[in-house]
């Protein structure tokens, strides 16, 4: 069949030559640009130009309405897989851009992430793992992208892996001999990767169904990693005979020598999912699987004091690139630095009373194997949730969670880790913070001086900016006074980064069924639009007016309904006469109906009303 007797083919072939004009006028004529080419594996046009380096065509096809993730064909392969197989990086980098499903599979369950790490497409992992990508996915095999790093021995992808907190300990199927990435490296004999894996803090005592690492690596031959790993379990049989339990933990557990599964001591405490074992009374902890940050944790004996803070965020802002202190703020960096991620057991007191709560959880204080006191937020998972939307909403918080921990800027909570307890419950672990929501301090001290005002807000732009601003940007979706953290030493947080509401509408327990009030929505989410940055600036202009006023603008409507209502089609209420001229400009700035008329959290800086904000906190 000839091009003129096929307009699709002609589409198909003008594809494959990069024929950008070509392709348009045959979109033009009615072509239907996801149509299907049955004699080439029933590859989209999108696919087919996925395997060229031509990031004009792709970005031409998107635009005309390609499916960014259409999968229908004989591999099961998106474009994005293609891209990342054919180490295309513009073209990846503008399917990522357009929102592509970075953790998509094929028909084996791979991921663009494993085609990366199988061939060592660095530059291309990196963007993936920036978007979001799911470290920890496991094809049909059980292999995570660190097993095929460790299969092809590459080591720095293996690096990049780490560093993006990928988990160390995941044991492939039993038709795969049920390995983890470090007794596949000592069957391998993959010195390098065997010590990167151990630094990191893999298990090394786990076993896949041929023996232990020491032993696989007698196996592969190569002497090299036979004697590293003889030394090793050397040096952590002495380390386990001679650690104990530390003294906050009591001394229950080392009596009892509980098992695998056994959540509780003595006490009735409950503990962390991997409870004690060993008969030298040392906890065998978990891996870790966030990078251990250094020094000491808050209310350790070594946290250093005020004074020392302040020298140590000045050598901070002297070592910043130009870039970084333009982009926040210079002073805003300098996030919470002796606080490690890397725990692997934590334990709350059975009769400890809640520090705080709302309709996403319960949020406790526990204690670490690391001496650190941490916040973490159980939010409770329906029994009735379907398995599969339950598996899925919770990967979307695990990766949401991963991204938020890479955050470092004071005014933003530290995120740290995410974990289930033996009830199921969905656990997010972040730092704990002294002081009181701006809520609570309007509740028990009256509304806020407009100095104080002044002062939080800017607190609060300088991390909407840092936010927006990183790549990718990261929205904070539920801004309001509830979720902003006061801190004992005047500093201003943003917590609740709108992290449960998935789990919340998807997979949690919630018997009224109610999620929050609307009072702080943006129109353009009322209207089923996406959230954008200009979403959490109106945020931002309803917060400030629950700071000057004690409520939420709208809160003084009947129902919900007519509070979205309002919302959609109604003025703002005004701010109290009482305030400035820049007060009700930054507000009304806030506040428009159309998302482009709004400034962005930079320009907000660098209002009237900000640039003279004092560095005191006045309530």
């Amino acid at each position: 069949m000839s091009v003129a007797d096929n307009p699709q083919l002609a589409l198909f072939r003008s594809v494959a030559k990069g024929d950008c004009a070509s392709v348009l006028e045959l979109i033009r004529q009615g072509i239907p640009v996801n149509c299907k080419d049955e004699a080439n594996f029933n590859l989209t046009p999108l696919i087919r130009a996925a395997w060229s380096d031509n990031e004009d065509m792709i970005r031409l096809l998107i635009a005309h309405g390609a499916a960014l993730n259409d999968c229908e064909n004989q591999t099961g392969a998106t474009a994005l897989h293609i891209a990342a197989q054919q180490n295309n990086q513009r073209v990846a980098k503008s399917l990522i851009e357009a929102q592509a499903h970075v953790d998509a599979v094929d028909k084996n369950q791979q991921t663009p992430l494993m085609a990366c790490a199988a061939l060592s497409h660095l530059e291309i992992g990196k963007e993936l793992l920036k978007a979001g990508a799911d470290t920890d996915m496991q094809q049909k095999k059980g292999f995570t992208a660190l097993h095929f790093c460790v299969e092809h021995n590459h080591l720095e992808f293996a690096r990049l892996l780490v560093e993006f907190d990928a988990k160390l300990d995941v044991a492939t199927k039993p038709e795969a001999d049920r390995h983890t990435p470090f007794t596949m490296a000592a069957l391998m004999g993959h010195l390098e990767l065997l010590q990167l894996l151990s630094n990191a803090g893999a298990d090394i005592h786990m076993r896949c169904s041929r023996g232990n690492a020491l032993e696989l690596a007698r196996q592969s031959g190569v002497q090299e990693a036979v004697a590293f790993l003889d030394v090793l379990y050397k040096q952590r049989h002495i380390e386990e005979s001679t650690m104990s339990i530390p003294r906050q933990f009591g001394s229950a557990a080392a009596a009892v020598g509980v098992g695998h599964r056994d959540f509780r001591d003595r006490d009735g405490d409950l503990r962390g999912r991997h409870g004690w074992r060993g008969g030298s009374g040392r906890p065998i902890w978990r891996h870790p699987q966030l990078r251990p940050a250094q020094g000491a944790g808050p209310g350790s004996a070594g946290a250093p004091g005020p004074q020392q803070q302040q020298q140590q965020q000045q050598q901070q802002q002297q070592q910043q690139s130009p870039r970084q202190r333009s982009a926040t703020g210079g002073s805003e960096l300098g996030a919470v630095e002796g606080i490690s991620n890397s725990f692997r057991t934590w334990k709350i007191k059975r009769n400890d009373k809640p520090i705080g709560s709302g309709s996403f959880g319960v949020v406790y204080r526990a204690f670490t194997d690391k001496n650190q006191f941490v916040a973490v937020k159980v939010v409770k998972v329906a029994n009735s949730a379907n398995p599969q939307q339950l598996k899925q909403a919770i990967r979307n918080e695990e990766k949401g969670v991963r991204l938020l921990s890479r955050l470092n800027h004071r005014n933003i909570l530290r995120f740290l880790k995410t974990d289930r307890d033996h009830l199921g419950n969905f656990l997010i672990f972040t730092e704990l913070l002294s002081g009181n929501s701006l809520s609570g301090i309007l509740e028990e001290y009256g509304v806020l001086t407009e100095d104080g005002i002044v002062n939080f807000t800017r607190q609060i732009c300088s991390a909407l900016d840092y936010i927006h601003t990183c790549n990718p940007p990261v929205l904070h979706r539920d801004l309001k006074c509830s979720n902003v953290m006061l801190t004992n030493e005047g500093i201003i947080k943003l917590i609740d980064f709108g992290l449960a509401k998935e789990i919340l509408t998807s997979i949690a327990y919630n018997p009224t069924g109610i999620v929050g009030t609307p009072c702080f929505i943006a129109p353009e989410i009322l209207d089923g639009r996406h959230f954008t940055d200009k979403s959490d600036i109106w945020s931002l202009g309803c917060t400030l007016f629950e700071m000057a006023t004690g409520a939420p603008p709208n809160a003084d409507k009947q129902s919900v309904n007519a509070v979205m209502f309002a919302i959609c089609n109604k003025p703002m209420p005004k701010m109290p006469v009482r305030h400035s001229r820049n007060l009700h400009a930054f507000y009304n700035a806030c506040v428009q109906k159309q998302p482009r008329l709004r400034p962005s959290a930079a320009e907000l800086l660098n209002s009237p009303l900000l640039k003279a904000a004092s560095t005191h906190t006045e309530v």
